[in-house]
C-alpha cells in the first residue's frame, strides 16, 4: 500500500486565485453581461467576446499547467471546469443572439475560437474526471462532492451545440422539442401558420430564458459545490492579490462596450424617429393644400411671381 492511498484527507485545500470571491464574480458578471450587450442592436460584440475567452482561456491554461505538475487538486479543477464550461457556453450564446437580434453573418474566426475553447474543455474535463488519483490530494479524491461532473458538463455541451451559430435554423429547436408533445398538439402547431411566424420571428425571446435558467443552473451548481465541501478555510474570503483584483477589473470591458453600444443605439432610435416624422409631416407633401406656413408663404411668393421678375429684369 502507497502512501497516497493511506494518507488521511484532513480537508480541501482551496486555492483562492480559483475560488476566490473576486474570481467567481467576474466569471458569474462577464457571462451574463456579454449576453446582453449581444441583444442591443448594432452593437459591436468583439470587446466582452474576447474577454470572456481570455479570461476562461488564461485560468485553464493555468489549470493545465497545475495538474501537469500535480499542484492543482480535484476539487479546485472542478470548479475550473465549471468557470470554464460557463464561459464557453456564453461565447456560443452571444454569437447566437448576436445573429437573432442583427441578423447578420457572424464572423467565421469567432466561431473557430470558441469552438477551440469547446474542445480545450472537453480535453480538460476527461483528463480530470478519468483519473481517480488525480491532482496533489489524491486521498481528498473520494471526498470532494459533486466530483462527478461528467453528467453536468456533458449537458451543458449540449445546450452549447443547441445555440452554435449554423448548426440549427431559427426555430429547428422547437421543431425538435416539439418532436416530443403529442401528435394532435405537433399538427395544430404546424397548421397554425400564426405559431409558426411567432416562433420564427421571436426566436430570441423565447431562447433567452433558457439561457438564463441555463446561466442560473450553473452559477448555482458552482456555489453549492463550494459550500457543501469540507474545505480548510486559511485567512479572507478576498484577499488584494494579483490573482483575484485582475479578473475584477476585466468586468469594466463588457460594461463600457454596452454604455457605448447603448448611447449609439438611442441616437440612431432619435435619427429614425426625427425622421420618419418628417416623412409624414403635411409639408412633405407636395400636394398638400398646406404644404407653406406662414413663414413659407413668402418662398411659395417669390416662385410664384419668379417669371414676372424675370421679365421685369429683361425690359
Amino acid at each position: 500500500m502507497d502512501m497516497g492511498s493511506a494518507a488521511v484527507c484532513d480537508g480541501l485545500i482551496e486555492d483562492l486565485d480559483i475560488t476566490g470571491i473576486g474570481v467567481r464574480s467576474t466569471f458569474y458578471v462577464t457571462s451574463m453581461l456579454a449576453v446582453i450587450n449581444a441583444c442591443i442592436p448594432g452593437c459591436d460584440i468583439r470587446g466582452s467576446f474576447w474577454a470572456m475567452i481570455i479570461t476562461s482561456l488564461a485560468l485553464l491554461i493555468s489549470a493545465v499547467v497545475q495538474a501537469t505538475n500535480k499542484t492543482i487538486s480535484l476539487y479546485n479543477a472542478v470548479i475550473v471546469l465549471y468557470f470554464c464550461c460557463l464561459h464557453v457556453f456564453s461565447s456560443f450564446v452571444v454569437l447566437k443572439v448576436f445573429r437573432w437580434v442583427q441578423g447578420k453573418d457572424i464572423d467565421p474566426r469567432l466561431t473557430l475560437v470558441a469552438s477551440l475553447q469547446w474542445f480545450l474543455c472537453n480535453c480538460f474535463a476527461t483528463g480530470v474526471l478519468s483519473n481517480q488519483r488525480f491532482g496533489s490530494q489524491p486521498e481528498c479524491n473520494s471526498k470532494v462532492r459533486n466530483a462527478n461532473a461528467s453528467g453536468f458538463f456533458n449537458w451543458c455541451m449540449i445546450a452549447v451545440g443547441i445555440f452554435q451559430p449554423g448548426l440549427f435554423q431559427p426555430y429547428s429547436f422547437f421543431s425538435r422539442v416539439g418532436r416530443m408533445m403529442p401528435l394532435r398538439l405537433r399538427h395544430l402547431i404546424s397548421s397554425n401558420h400564426r405559431i409558426q411566424t411567432f416562433l420564427s420571428h421571436h426566436t430570441w425571446r423565447l431562447g433567452l430564458p433558457l439561457v438564463a435558467f441555463i446561466w442560473i443552473c450553473v452559477v448555482v451548481t458552482i456555489e453549492e459545490t463550494l459550500s457543501s465541501n469540507p474545505v480548510i478555510h486559511k485567512g479572507p474570503r478576498f484577499t488584494a492579490s494579483f490573482g483575484q483584483i485582475l479578473p475584477v477589473v476585466s468586468i469594466g470591458v463588457p460594461i463600457v462596450s454596452i454604455y457605448y453600444d447603448t448611447r449609439a443605439w438611442l441616437r440612431l432610435k432619435a435619427v429614425k424617429v426625427s425622421l420618419k416624422v418628417d416623412e409624414e409631416s403635411p409639408e412633405a407633401d407636395p400636394n398638400h393644400p398646406n404644404r407653406f406656413d406662414q413663414r413659407g408663404s413668402g418662398a411659395a411668393n417669390s416662385l410664384q411671381y419668379r417669371p414676372y421678375l424675370k421679365v421685369q429684369q429683361g425690359y
